[in-house]
């Protein structure tokens, strides 16, 4: 637990700089855990052996520089690279048809987590602390009120340790901290939007995690990587923040 909790304020120091100032130093933060997550994601595959290490090399930097370069010309970047990926089998035998489907996977799933953060980050920075306020409360309200209360297994096949009473209690304190943010920090932020984002947030928040674990579990893997100790790879913390971050995203489109 000692060790977790320091990792977290570890992590949490190197979170907060950037996104409170913006610029070259979010780009940079946002590029690493892109980065950092699509090599996580690409050691599942069991067939990886396969890969040239330079088309990986250059496949990943495109990505985590997809994120971060104009908009006008990041799509037709990425368009690209996606048919590039798709004719790589052609001249390289070494290099398998589903590998190469999973690397387009992969892509596409880091791509949108950049292009949906920094959309919601440009119409406010204070929405994705209500975001990161309702998924991360979300998941330390299941922890503490499962470790208490829970007694009902909610999906013992994916995750073993997991309650309903944990994933209700969640469930609420994610939505009341989110709630009480945007009340007293974020003074214009529409009240439909508060009202969907805190009651729909932290229930994405799970659906991420579970979503993440049952491919851990298919995989036969407890983390994704131990980069962070206690606490697993990059994808271990983001798994459900890149689930809130685009249904937020949803919300802001359809009602704002």
């Amino acid at each position: 637990m000692v060790k977790r909790i320091i990792t977290a304020l570890v992590i949490i120091a190197c979170v907060i700089p950037p996104l409170l100032y913006g610029g070259i130093l979010l780009k940079i933060l946002v590029g690493l855990i892109v980065l950092v997550s699509s090599f996580e994601l690409v050691s599942l595959l069991p067939n990886r052996k396969s890969l040239s290490t330079a088309l990986l090399t250059i496949l990943f930097l495109l990505n985590g520089c997809l994120v971060i370069i104009p908009e006008k010309y990041s799509f037709f970047v990425f368009a690209v690279l996606i048919f590039a990926l798709l004719s790589t089998p052609l001249f390289r035998k070494r290099v398998l048809t589903e590998d190469v489907f999973f690397l387009i996977a992969i892509s596409t799933i880091t791509f949108i987590l950049g292009k949906v953060f920094f959309y919601i980050y440009s119409a406010s920075h204070l929405y994705i602390w209500y975001i990161l306020l309702a998924t991360y409360g979300c998941d330390t309200g299941a922890y503490f009120i499962g470790s208490i209360f829970g007694k009902t297994k909610l999906l013992p096949e994916i995750s073993p340790k997991k309650t309903v009473e944990g994933a209700v209690g969640g469930w609420a304190t994610g939505a009341l901290l989110s709630a009480l943010f945007a009340v007293f920090v974020i003074k214009d932020m529409p009240l439909i939007l508060l009202i969907i984002g805190s009651l729909w947030l932290p229930i994405v928040s799970q659906l991420g995690d579970l979503s993440f674990s049952n491919i851990k579990r298919d995989y036969n893997i407890k983390d994704f990587s131990n980069i962070f100790p206690g606490h697993g790879g990059f994808l271990d913390r983001i798994d459900s923040l890149i689930f809130t971050l685009v249904a937020f995203a949803v919300v802001m489109v359809i009602v704002l």
